[in-house]
C-alpha cells in the first residue's frame, strides 16, 4: 500500500468490512441478528483504523513540490 491515499485505503477497509459483514450475514444469521444496531458502523471504523496503522499511508504529501 506504498504511495496510496487515506481515502483509497478508507475505501478499501470499507469494501472488506462490508464484504465480511454480508458473509457473516448470509452464514450465521442467528449471530449476526443479536448484534447491536450500529455493529456495522463499528466494525468499518475499527478496521479503518487498524489497516490505517498497519500501512501507513502517506496521502500523497511526498508528491506534493517543496516537500522533499
Amino acid at each position: 500500500m506504498n504511495g496510496k491515499t487515506n481515502a483509497q485505503l478508507s475505501a478499501i477497509a470499507t469494501f472488506a468490512s462490508v464484504t465480511i459483514l454480508w458473509l457473516a450475514g448470509y452464514f450465521l444469521p442467528d449471530l449476526m441478528a443479536t448484534v447491536p444496531d450500529m455493529f456495522g458502523e463499528l466494525f468499518t471504523g475499527a478496521l479503518i483504523v487498524v489497516s490505517g496503522v498497519f500501512f501507513k499511508p502517506d496521502a500523497g504529501i511526498k508528491a506534493l513540490p517543496g516537500t522533499g
